[in-house]
C-alpha cells in the first residue's frame, strides 16, 4: 500500500471501465475487508468519495476518495495530495 503524505492509497478493482468512476455499492470492502462503504458521498472531475466503515475502529466512518482510473486524471489527482 502506498502512503501520499498523510493518506494512504487503497487499490480497488470496482471501477467502471467505461468512465473510471468507482462503482459504488454500500457493502463494498475496501482494503483487504478494514472498510466498508457505508454511502456514496460526492463526485467531481477527478474522483468519486464515499463514507465508509472502518471495521477495525468502534464507531469510527471516514471518507475515501477513489481516484478515477484513468492515467492522466489519475496523476492530477495525486499532484493536490503531493503539494503539486
Amino acid at each position: 500500500m502506498q502512503k501520499v503524505n498523510n493518506f494512504r492509497v487503497i487499490r480497488s478493482r470496482m471501477m467502471s471501465s467505461h468512465t473510471g468512476y468507482y462503482k459504488f455499492r454500500a457493502g463494498d470492502l475496501l482494503d483487504n475487508g478494514r472498510y466498508r462503504v457505508v454511502q456514496n458521498s460526492g463526485r467531481g472531475v477527478f474522483s468519486s468519495v464515499v463514507r465508509v466503515e472502518d471495521l477495525h475502529v468502534e464507531n469510527r466512518q471516514l471518507v475515501v476518495k477513489m481516484i478515477r482510473n484513468n492515467d492522466t486524471l489519475r496523476k492530477a489527482g495525486l499532484q493536490g495530495w503531493n503539494g503539486g
